[in-house]
């Protein structure tokens, strides 16, 4: 369950694995390492927020 104004960015097989929120939307949040996987997307993501 998630409160209001958090999106999800990420799921697998149904459950949120990164998710936004925040008053401004600024806040990210991951059960993963995104920098272990090779795929900057996450870190572009972070960098353009």
């Amino acid at each position: 369950r998630l409160g209001d104004g958090v999106e999800v960015l990420v799921a697998h097989e149904g459950k949120a694995v990164m998710v936004r929120g925040g008053a401004r939307r600024q806040v990210l949040a991951a059960t993963f390492h995104p920098e272990l996987t090779g795929d900057n997307r996450v870190h572009a993501l972070f960098l353009g927020m």
